[in-house]
């Protein structure tokens, strides 16, 4: 099967899935076969056809919800969901000199139910978001926010129109990944920057925890990156990364649950908070627009 970002046929399939989320395992029988490029080291899934019917059988009404409901421990989740808002906030604003008081025009891709819009500054920020699935979007029209329930090419922004665009977590479970960063640069401003943060298959979780992984969510999320694979679709995508971080405060307890199944558990439990904070789970991305490249077509990729 051919690579679904070199377009390389050096792949083969790593291991095969059960359809899982986060900690749950909903279908251990499911068979979701998990390629592995040899080329450019991304994994992905093979034999999703992603349609009408893909998002009804596998994003579930409830799939915005953090299966915890009240008590202390949904306020403490809560308290520090806004405290890893506010880290991402400040990640932002480092890469801009904010003489005046004019805003940032901010577009969160796959905003998901508007967590991270709610939260980030309106002194700051003028903030949209764009959410395809319709609980999502309903629940960010509850919270009065700005929000499209359409693909990023159908919203039909105009050109350069954001200072700042951001994917938590939802380059993923893109099957077109150029094609939604293709978009993304055209609407970004010639001083702005893209923000992808994404799970990492170079984290201690994916390496020792396999078709355990908190983060593998097969099959909604559809390719896995690590900072190479990454980049290099960054690149191809006409921009030049400025910054990879490690956003080791990004859920909390995903090590914990990747290892359970694992012997490393009885080394990393005890010593949690620092295996997290070294394990690389998840990482983002700082990107710019690279005057130097043109955009680029998966179909280009393999006689560049």
């Amino acid at each position: 099967m051919l690579c679904k970002i070199c377009n390389s046929q050096n792949t083969g399939i790593s291991f095969i899935s059960a359809n899982t989320h986060g900690r749950y395992v909903f279908d251990p029988l499911a068979g979701f076969e998990v390629y592995h490029c040899q080329s450019c080291g991304v994994f992905f899934l093979g034999g999703i056809t992603v349609n009408s019917e893909y998002y009804a059988r596998y994003y579930l009404p409830d799939y915005y919800s953090s299966g915890v409901s009240g008590g202390l421990l949904n306020r403490a989740l809560e308290s520090f969901g806004k405290m890893v808002i506010h880290f991402k906030q400040s990640e932002i604003l480092r890469y801009f000199k904010r003489s005046d008081n004019a805003k940032l025009k901010i577009l969160d891709v796959g905003c998901g139910s508007g967590e991270f819009l709610a939260n980030i500054s309106p002194d700051i920020f003028d903030k949209y978001g764009l959410e395809i699935n319709p609980q999502g979007y309903e629940q960010c029209r509850r919270k009065q926010l700005k929000v499209v329930n359409k693909d990023i090419r159908e919203a039909g922004f105009a050109p350069e129109s954001f200072d700042v665009i951001t994917m938590w977590h939802v380059l993923e479970h893109s099957d077109q990944p150029y094609e939604l960063l293709k978009e993304a640069r055209r609407i970004l401003k010639g001083s702005g920057i893209i923000i992808v943060a994404t799970p990492n298959t170079d984290s201690l979780g994916f390496r020792h925890g396999g078709k355990g992984w908190f983060h593998l969510d097969s099959p909604r999320h559809l390719i896995l990156y690590n900072r190479h694979s990454l980049g290099f679709t960054l690149s191809k995508a006409g921009f030049r990364v400025e910054n990879f971080k490690n956003i080791f405060y990004d859920f909390p307890l995903d090590l914990f649950w990747s290892l359970r199944k694992s012997g490393y558990k009885y080394l990393a439990y005890p010593l949690y908070p620092l295996f997290k904070f070294i394990s690389g789970e998840t990482f983002l991305a700082v990107a710019r627009k690279d005057w130097l490249k043109k955009t680029i077509s998966i179909n280009e990729v393999i006689n560049e």
